[in-house]
């Protein structure tokens, strides 16, 4: 798990650097692959379905990493409502 740290630049700008939360254990799931064509490319859109232990420590805007794959977290959902699981509805970086 990681945290975005916010810091503003002397120019304007921002910069973001990841945080190192904390390390889960997960199920990745593929839930939907998605193709545009965008400037003259082809642009693949891959949306998983990350499901772990609930946690209350965890929001979306934050990402979860496997090795070299990155997973945005765009949000998340108490499965049955018992704190039990947590499902994670992300997208892929990069794929």
């Amino acid at each position: 798990m990681e945290q975005p740290d916010e810091t503003s630049t002397l120019s304007g700008g921002i910069d973001v650097n990841w945080i190192v939360i904390g390390n889960v254990w997960a199920e990745i799931k593929p839930y939907r692959t998605q193709s545009q064509f965008v400037a003259q490319q082809d642009m693949e859109e891959t949306s998983h379905i990350i499901t772990m232990r609930f946690r209350h420590d965890i929001a979306s805007g934050w990402r979860l990493r496997k090795d070299c794959r990155i997973f945005e977290i765009h949000w998340l959902h108490d499965i049955a409502e018992k704190g039990q699981y947590l499902a994670c509805y992300c997208k892929e970086q990069g794929r």
